[in-house]
């Protein structure tokens, strides 16, 4: 675990960490495609080197669009507890705000079913294809 920020030399060596200790010995993971998101540091030469010495594993760095929200599931949920917030606190004219907002939040958030998680993360999945295409959604 690093303490503070993470730099494109930091990354590059958790790369090929995963490159050396899973990749490189195990034949069924080359040709493999390592997904991310852009980030400055993903785009760094340092971190393209890496995958340039591990050539003989065939593995590809792909990129997301530049802001794929239809991949990141926890939008769906932060989408639905700010809903319910907003419908809870809408006529509310209250001193006590910051209070109720507090358990309003706590409320929203046990309202989220195992279910919808699930479902949020099918939808991310089927839309991962689209992501890798550089569609913008």
């Amino acid at each position: 675990v690093k303490v503070g920020g993470v730099k494109a030399i930091d990354f590059a060596q958790f790369i090929r960490e995963i490159f050396v200790e899973v990749v490189d010995n195990n034949p069924n993971l080359h040709g493999s495609w390592f997904v991310m998101d852009n980030a400055r540091i993903h785009h760094h030469e340092v971190v393209k080197s890496v995958f340039e010495e591990f050539s003989h594993c065939n593995c590809e760095l792909k990129f997301l669009s530049p802001y794929s929200f239809m991949l990141n599931p926890i939008e769906k949920s932060f989408s639905k507890v700010k809903w319910s917030i907003r419908q809870s606190l809408a006529h509310l004219h209250s001193n006590n705000r910051e209070i109720i907002l507090e358990k309003e939040i706590e409320n929203a958030i046990a309202s989220l079913a195992e279910n919808d998680l699930q479902n949020d993360f099918l939808d991310m999945f089927s839309n991962i294809s689209l992501a890798l295409e550089r569609h913008h959604f």
